[in-house]
């Protein structure tokens, strides 16, 4: 039983700082999304392109990281796919900022 309870402890530590690696940082991805997103979505998220979301009236922000950061990567509609240009933290990063300041 004991020694269960310790590789769950284990278990859990790992998972928690994971996540805690993983997990964006607003102050990094401001930024990030002023030179790779501010341009179509707006440095306010109030687009400047027709078809954008419109990131101030929470537009586009009720999917979750995972399916935004498969957005950022692979691009949708007029938008570029940024998996070459931006690193899997920046792109939490980026997210981080969007769900933050919007």
């Amino acid at each position: 039983m004991k020694r269960y309870v310790a590789g769950f402890i284990v278990f859990a530590l790992l998972v928690m700082f994971a996540g805690a690696a993983m997990a964006g940082n607003p102050m990094r991805g401001r930024p990030l999304y002023n030179e790779h997103c501010s341009g179509c979505h707006g440095v306010n998220g109030l687009p400047t392109v027709a078809e954008v979301p419109n990131f101030s009236m929470g537009e586009g922000l009720m999917k979750s990281d995972q399916d935004l950061e498969q957005v950022i990567k692979n691009g949708k509609s007029i938008m570029p796919g940024y998996a070459a240009t931006l690193t899997d933290q920046q792109i939490s990063d980026v997210i981080a900022h969007i769900r933050t300041f919007f």
